[in-house]
């Protein structure tokens, strides 16, 4: 399954709950959850994680706000989104080693 940039009620209604669509997105969104602590707190180095890693966040962040606001938990995955938000602000503060 590709994901593509759509609004959470489009998503969610291609791909409900327990399917292999929502079950991806799972994955992704908690492994960036996963980061987004581990840089948080200090246990990863963050130069190297946000050099090294995209965010996704571009399609996936409206998935999650979606969810956010459907189970009334704005802190359900608010560390990927921790993570997305220094992701922007380190690429802005390190352009790109070779220029075109």
């Amino acid at each position: 399954m590709e994901l593509e940039k759509q609004s959470y009620e489009e998503f969610i209604k291609e791909n409900p709950i327990g399917s292999n669509g929502w079950n991806h997105f799972l994955s992704i969104a908690g492994f960036y959850e996963m980061v987004g602590v581990l840089i948080k707190y200090g246990t990863m180095n963050e130069d190297i994680v946000l050099d090294s890693h995209s965010t996704a966040w571009d399609k996936l962040g409206p998935l999650v706000k979606g969810l956010q606001k459907e189970r009334e938990s704005p802190r359900l995955l608010e560390n990927y989104e921790y993570f997305a938000k220094r992701k922007s602000e380190w690429v802005k503060e390190h352009p790109p080693v070779f220029q075109q």
